[in-house]
């Protein structure tokens, strides 16, 4: 695994809450394939809040970081480097897009809504999506080998050795054999 950067960007969005702004008021101008997903964020089932799902992968030799808006639109590419996505190089990628993420999260989202012509604001959502790897990296986790090798449980990795086994059905006796 190369856990360097190498010094070549191929894109990245500098203003995360400006760019993402802009996307939400072309999605709600039905300016994509499919606005009835945007514009269910007006149903009271998402409590009036738009949900940004930031998730990212290395495929090949480029890692590439991504937003989906509202929970069910194609993801928007919001930038791509070569380079693996150890946690390094996401910090190095991501710059002050944490900052800004943070912020969207506590201050929430300004756009045009185009059917009133006014700026209007949503509180957003945040959630980070990815394979395990990606994950760990993001959160700065240690990986499935760490003491607690579960992001999303408090359980050591004694007890999973211990007590979760692996157990498979004798189809013959009928019997669990572990």
């Amino acid at each position: 695994k190369d856990n360097t950067t190498k010094p070549c960007y191929f894109a990245r969005v500098n203003n995360l809450p400006s760019y993402l702004s802009q996307e939400l008021t072309d999605a709600l101008c039905d300016k994509f394939d499919d606005p009835d997903v945007v514009q269910n964020l007006r149903h009271a089932n998402y409590g009036g809040k738009l949900r940004l799902i930031f998730g990212g992968d290395k495929g090949g030799t480029t890692t590439k970081l991504c937003v989906v808006l509202g929970g069910g639109r194609d993801p928007i590419v919001l930038g791509m480097y070569a380079g693996s996505d150890s946690h390094q190089n996401l910090k190095i990628f991501f710059g002050d897009w944490v900052v800004q993420i943070r912020e969207l999260n506590r201050k929430g989202l300004w756009y045009l809504d185009p059917l009133s012509n006014m700026r209007c604001h949503i509180e957003v959502e945040i959630l980070i999506a990815g394979d395990m790897a990606f994950e760990f990296e993001v959160c700065g986790h240690s990986g499935a080998a760490s003491t607690n090798p579960s992001l999303y449980r408090k359980i050591s990795r004694d007890h999973l050795q211990t007590a979760h086994r692996w157990a498979c059905l004798d189809m013959e006796t009928g019997l669990i054999q572990v």
